[in-house]
């Protein structure tokens, strides 16, 4: 079927008229100014998107989870490594994967024929994608980069509906508000920023402190009053979100800079990948304080300097990660005991999801430009 390129917002980029001199003919040429822009699959006969969701059965949600035991199929389609995987949920019918030449790709996982060829892809940003988060079934789509831009799109038309930037440096993670999607937290090297994309012109709240850069974060709990953020100054940071305030900070002595934090699906349990090869537990409370335990922690694999995410199955009874050399380790989150440890990726396993209805599945996306 013929796929159009559809129209964007308008540019964001001033493009160089500079022209190289004679003497100059020799060296690169400028880069032209970078246009975010989406091709998507048409309607089918029903006129229903790529989005519309399969038929699930309801039983399937209601086992324990199990760990996957057998690759089921192999997506060839992006160019460069997977840096991020985010399900349309509820339904995890498509997964959206992000790369680290600013692509987007969604996939149909319904089942292996349907997962040979994309269903959408976004050309998004000119620089690595950093963070991807999904919505309302899939409809909405809000990525961010090193380009220091922020992008909310309509997933199912490939069209960009706001951008956010903040004194052009590079964003490396947000988070969208539990209880209202247009409350956007973004980090900004030291800085986290609020943004309503309703109205993006200028951040909302700024929360500040972090001595080194942003690395990730997450809220503590369903209603979005407190959220934790985590840094290269090896430190965490609890926040309170309606006033831009420092509530607590945790600098332990034997605490190295944590890569990606974890909400735990059912517990008051932050998770922390830290760079010395170990996953770190840390209990919090409503007041926002959080602490160390120390007698649980999840070792075995290789993340250091790595961007490697966690994932945790629905239930709460596994926990996982991937590591740099491309393998994938679950444990089991009530005795830390390692579960299973399987090769996924030829490079580094930085991305992998549970699925939301399917508990012994498990999406996985690695610097070998595989999704698996």
């Amino acid at each position: 079927s013929k796929r159009a390129r559809s129209p964007v917002a308008d540019d964001e980029v001033d493009a160089t008229n500079e022209r190289p001199t004679p003497g100059e003919a020799a060296q690169a040429q400028p880069p032209a100014a970078f246009e975010p822009s989406a091709v998507v699959d048409p309607p089918d006969y029903q006129d229903r998107s790529y989005l519309f969701p399969p038929t699930i059965d309801p039983s399937l949600a209601a086992k324990p989870a199990r760990v996957p035991k057998r690759m089921l199929c192999v997506a060839n389609g992006h160019q460069h490594g997977l840096q991020v995987l985010r399900w349309a949920l509820p339904y995890g019918h498509v997964v959206f994967a992000g790369d680290v030449g600013g692509i987007v790709k969604v996939w149909n996982c319904t089942s292996a024929a349907t997962a040979r060829l994309p269903v959408a892809t976004f050309k998004a940003h000119s620089l690595p994608i950093t963070s991807l988060t999904v919505e309302d079934e899939g409809r909405a789509l809000t990525t961010a980069s090193h380009d220091g831009f922020l992008r909310r799109w309509d997933a199912e038309v490939g069209i960009v509906s706001h951008t956010v930037t903040y004194k052009g440096t590079g964003c490396s993670e947000h988070a969208l508000h539990p209880e209202n999607s247009q409350l956007v937290l973004a980090a900004f090297d030291k800085e986290i920023a609020l943004f309503d994309l309703r109205s993006a012109s200028k951040p909302q709240r700024l929360w500040q402190g972090h001595m080194g850069g942003i690395m990730s974060v997450a809220y503590l709990n369903n209603r979005g009053t407190m959220f934790v953020s985590s840094s290269s100054d090896k430190t965490l940071r609890t926040w309170d979100f309606r006033v831009p305030v420092q509530v607590r900070q945790l600098g332990d002595p034997s605490m190295h800079a944590a890569s990606h934090l974890l909400r735990h699906p059912t517990d008051n349990v932050i998770l922390a990948q830290s760079a010395d090869n170990k996953v770190r537990m840390f209990d919090c409370d409503e007041g926002g304080r959080l602490r160390v335990v120390r007698d649980k922690l999840f070792t075995g694999h290789t993340v250091s300097g790595t961007s490697c995410m966690l994932a945790m199955s629905k239930d709460g009874q596994f926990l996982s990660s991937g590591d740099a050399t491309g393998n994938v380790f679950v444990w089991n989150y009530g005795t830390q005991e390692l579960a299973r440890k399987f090769p996924a990726h030829a490079k580094q396993c930085s991305s992998h999801l549970w699925h939301p209805h399917e508990p012994s599945k498990m999406v996985t996306g690695g610097w070998d430009s595989q999704l698996k």
